[in-house]
């Protein structure tokens, strides 16, 4: 068997919409990537539609959309190996 079947797929997350609750969508993105700033983070927000997130591995997919259902963001999830797109959030 081919051992990159066996590899975790990877993710890539973007902000959509954000709806009302900015601030609250703020708090999920740098919660989700501490790394930026709060400058940055409004930056990503703000500009939406935006790319958050590259490679994120299939086990920190719940961890991810867990952070960001309760915003009130829609969220654009694509799958990097076979390009299927999932989108969650409010209708």
């Amino acid at each position: 068997m081919d051992p990159a079947c066996f590899e975790p797929a990877t993710y890539t997350l973007c902000l959509l919409r954000v709806g009302e609750r900015r601030l609250e969508v703020m708090k999920a993105l740098r919660t989700f990537r501490p790394d930026l700033s709060l400058a940055e983070a409004k930056r990503l927000v703000d500009s939406a539609p935006s790319t958050i997130g590259e490679g994120i591995r299939g086990v920190d997919l719940h961890q991810v959309t867990g952070i960001f259902l309760h915003t009130g963001a829609v969220m654009r999830l694509t799958d990097e190996f076979y390009g299927r797109v999932s989108t969650f959030g409010p209708c």
